[in-house]
């Protein structure tokens, strides 16, 4: 059995006190990526096979560029490793900067309008070796 009840106006108000450090720095992080100007990106290709797109510039990553868009990402680069649907082939943890474009479409179908997005990554320069904690690699 599911039990609703509505908040009093001061378990509201002691509720939106307690989460304002959460907001302000969602604000923060917010602004930060808005003004950003010209994101320089990069792809991570980290131990666990996932991969993870941020700027170097701002707080920004793949999710800014389009919502749970990690599955969207695939790229080749020179040193023969490839990323597929989000996932690595790299034996080594890599940094790689990349340029990033996102291109949205739609098109009519039977069913109505259907939209996607893809996200192009091209290779911007040459990867490096992730930097283990406390020490050169």
């Amino acid at each position: 059995m599911i039990e609703l009840r509505l908040l009093s106006d001061d378990e509201v108000c002691s509720l939106r006190e307690a989460n304002r450090p959460y907001r302000e720095a969602e604000e923060e992080r917010e602004r930060l990526v808005a003004t950003c100007v010209g994101h320089e990106w990069e792809m991570h290709l980290e131990d666990d096979d996932f991969v993870s797109l941020c700027c170097t510039r701002c707080p920004a990553g793949v999710d800014d560029l389009y919502p749970d868009g990690v599955d969207l990402l695939y790229a080749e680069f020179d040193n023969d490793a490839k990323v597929d649907a989000g996932k690595h082939d790299s034996p080594v943890p890599l940094i790689v900067p990349v340029e990033v474009e996102v291109i949205p479409s739609r098109m009519w179908t039977d069913y109505g309008w259907e939209h996607d997005v893809e996200i192009q990554i091209h290779q911007r320069g040459p990867a490096r070796l992730v930097e283990p904690p406390g020490g050169a690699v």
